[in-house]
């Protein structure tokens, strides 16, 4: 594990300007100012290079120990720094992991069927179990929680247990919520209600159907919380309601485990969840506005527009429709709503109709990219797909042009010189 500063950077300046802002407290713990350190931090981020892959959860963790050792050493260059780098890096990567469960309550109701069913996500496994079953073990935490900042889960909430496999309480944490957005998402996915209603009668936001509890836990094998620790969300959604699956459990069961494995089998099954993650993050959001941006967001990466612009995305996405005029009408109004908020602060007292048809385009797009057969065979194929003129006369044109310029290129071959 071998780390160095990237090519053309002089890391001195910026050293110099962190430690300026840095106070050696009696007891050796050094302590900084809030702005400075997490510049210190972005500038690591992007300024050093590993020779072996390190992903970027653990690599925040190594400079945070690195920078607290450098920091109270007395030889306080960049050199040290790297050296003290590369030595929490080796220590802490060549560390055993520990097999730790994650606790996280969800708003969803199902029955002991569904509670004995795994559900494997990138390598990490997913129960959902009542939350009586999981009292004893997170029950004094919730009575902390509740005192101390109080929090409460809302009644009905049931539990999902995330099971990982990660060296420290929080890295098991960040595996599990990585995990529990892909999941959630591909739940709420699937129940494809959001709750959206007829103009005039605006629902509670959020619009997922399926919501995380506001206080998640770290516990080793025997069940003890782990270092003492919990998260909590600060500002949970007021929304009390439970999506209560009971009488569909089996036809949701059978349709997430069946997205997972048709991802399985792309070549681009990370990026997909990814993009499903960001969706549910969206339909999570608490403000209408922030949640039509959002969904834009996602549909602009589904449909690799981010290099290309919003032309290009309204023409992919209006390829999917017979009724393509019509679509690339619809899709140019919405743009013209997202440009508008994003670039002059215009907003609207109604915005449901907008979030529910752009949400029916993120899932026509997510759907195809997964279902589609043959299989594409990387994600710029898929956007290749969607080049493709739709009519066989565009289609033989092109053909024509390309043929030209081969004869033309085969002729030029021909010239050369031997």
């Amino acid at each position: 594990m071998t780390a160095s500063w990237s090519k053309a950077v002089e890391p001195t300046p910026v050293i110099e300007d962190f430690l300026k802002h840095t106070v050696n407290l009696v007891n050796g713990n050094p302590s900084y100012e809030p702005a400075s350190y997490f510049r210190f931090i972005t500038f690591l981020m992007s300024s050093i290079e590993f020779k072996e892959e390190i992903s970027e959860h653990d690599r925040r963790i190594v400079f945070r120990k690195a920078i607290s050792a450098f920091s109270s050493s007395d030889k306080r260059d960049s050199k040290m720094l790297i050296w003290h780098i590369n030595s929490h890096a080796h220590s802490y990567l060549r560390a055993p992991k520990l097999a730790f469960n994650v606790f996280m309550p969800v708003s969803l109701g199902f029955t002991s069927k569904f509670s004995r069913k795994i559900f494997k996500v990138e390598g990490v496994n997913i129960r959902f179990k009542h939350m009586k079953q999981c009292n004893l073990t997170f029950g004094n935490v919730l009575d902390r929680a509740k005192a101390s900042m109080g929090i409460e889960i809302p009644a009905g909430y049931n539990c999902m247990i995330i099971s990982v496999q990660a060296r420290t309480a929080a890295e098991a944490m960040g595996i599990a919520q990585d995990a529990t957005d892909k999941i959630i998402g591909i739940i709420n996915f699937v129940i494809g209600k959001t709750g959206i209603v007829v103009i005039g009668s605006p629902p509670v936001l959020p619009l997922n159907p399926v919501l995380v509890g506001p206080i998640q836990t770290v516990h080793d094998q025997s069940g003890a919380v782990a270092e003492d620790l919990f998260w909590y969300e600060p500002n949970p959604p007021t929304r009390k309601r439970i999506e209560d699956i009971s009488s569909v459990e089996e036809d949701v069961a059978t349709e997430v485990r069946t997205m997972l494995k048709a991802l399985t089998k792309t070549e681009y099954c990370s990026q997909v969840l990814g993009f499903i993650a960001r969706y549910n993050k969206a339909l999570s959001s608490t403000s209408e506005d922030g949640c039509f941006i959002q969904l834009w967001s996602v549909l602009e990466s589904v449909l690799g527009a981010q290099d290309g612009g919003s032309e290009i995305m309204i023409k992919r996405m209006s390829e999917f429709f017979t009724t393509k005029a019509a679509q690339t009408q619809h899709l140019k109004a919405l743009r013209h709503l997202r440009n508008g908020n994003v670039h002059h602060g215009m907003t609207r007292s109604e915005w449901y109709p907008y979030i529910a048809q752009l949400r029916e385009y993120v899932i026509i797009a997510i759907k195809f990219l997964i279902f589609a057969k043959p299989k594409f065979k990387s994600f710029q194929h898929f956007l290749d797909v969607l080049d493709v003129p739709p009519q066989p006369r565009d289609i033989n044109k092109r053909l024509a042009r390309l043929k030209y310029e081969m004869s033309i290129y085969k002729r030029a071959l021909k010239d050369l010189p031997t």
